[in-house]
């Protein structure tokens, strides 16, 4: 009886990957030195060793978030929402 229903479509690495849709920053990722930009970013990690509380997301990503919400106008609900369920923003991030 099930045996004639198409599988449903599950996202893999491969079938993310393969995308056009996920090769729009890669320009962006090309021209960006990030490994400059940790570095700088890295400053931020060594002053709040010692602090209590939850630990912090990583610098480079929040900073690619502020990039995302200047790029695209989003409020901070808005960036939340987006990163929830847009694979590209993700995938950036």
């Amino acid at each position: 009886m099930w045996e004639n229903i198409q599988p449903s479509f599950q996202f893999t690495n491969n079938s993310i990957k393969q995308h056009k849709a996920f090769e729009q920053f890669d320009t962006i990722n090309a021209l960006i030195d990030w490994e400059q930009i940790i570095s700088i970013l890295s400053v931020l990690i060594a002053n709040k060793k010692n602090r209590l509380g939850a630990s912090a997301y990583a610098p480079i990503m929040m900073f690619k978030v502020l990039l995302l919400q200047s790029w695209h106008n989003l409020s901070d609900v808005k960036m939340e929402n987006m990163l929830a369920r847009d694979l590209l923003f993700r995938q950036f991030v």
